[in-house]
């Protein structure tokens, strides 16, 4: 009957620093009399682009914040080792049922041990590639792109899997600040009309408070090899 322990709830806060974002697009006069393109388009251009930059920066958030995971945490392998997985994941299920999230490049590898294989399985792997789940586990594919036209480098790194269990804080945060701004202008000389966008936005992790424990992440080095070997013989 008496007081044995005690605790209180808590919170945290961070600070997500921002910073503004840019763009103009020219839309010229006899463009727009031809039909070729019209301000719609080009708006949508600019969307697209913003849309591809907080893509770029959340992965170089994700990839930051592999530093602030404990090393029990993280492997590094060169290939798909199952047995590897399953303990990252035994980690991450103690937190919440872990999601896996990775690129197209590492679910094609990430594949059972033979004897472990249903027809159902094998159809599934052969008509997309990658399997929808993992033993209990939900496999989510994030979007890919390149830097740029060089195709020499993708924007996500595709080595890295990174295992968050469900319901427990999310490791990006993404801060925009007020709205997004969006101003046209048509008194130009030539009569061409000038599209602007103007946007405050940050991107952040919650590496501020310490080790993220409940995070696991998988490195497979072979695809990283793979990218080096393509930038070797595009040389």
């Amino acid at each position: 009957a008496a007081r044995y322990e005690t605790f209180m709830l808590d919170g945290s806060e961070m600070t997500v620093e921002t910073g503004a974002i840019t763009s103009a697009i020219r839309i010229g006069f006899e463009e727009v009399l031809d039909g070729r393109w019209s301000l719609a388009d080009y708006s949508q251009i600019i969307m697209e682009e913003f849309d591809y930059f907080i893509a770029r920066e959340v992965a170089k958030a994700l990839t930051a914040m592999i530093a602030d995971i404990p090393e029990v945490n993280k492997a590094t392998v060169n290939g798909f080792d199952e047995e590897v997985m399953d303990e990252l994941l035994a980690i991450a299920d103690q937190y919440g049922r872990a999601t896996i999230y990775c690129t197209q490049a590492f679910a094609n590898k990430m594949i059972p041990s033979e004897g472990r294989w249903s027809d159902a399985m094998k159809d599934r792997m052969w008509a997309d590639g990658w399997l929808g789940n993992y033993k209990g586990h939900n496999v989510v594919i994030l979007q890919q792109g390149l830097v740029d036209e060089t195709n020499r480098e993708f924007v996500v790194n595709p080595s890295t899997a990174y295992i968050i269990p469900t319901g427990t804080e999310k490791p990006i945060k993404i801060v925009f600040e007020g709205q997004l701004l969006l101003r046209t202008t048509d008194n130009n000389e030539d009569w061409s009309t000038d599209v602007q966008m103007y946007q405050k936005v940050g991107v952040g992790t919650v590496a501020h408070m310490g080790q993220i424990n409940w995070i696991c992440a998988y490195k497979d080095s072979s695809l990283d090899d793979t990218r080096t070997r393509r930038k070797e013989i595009g040389d």
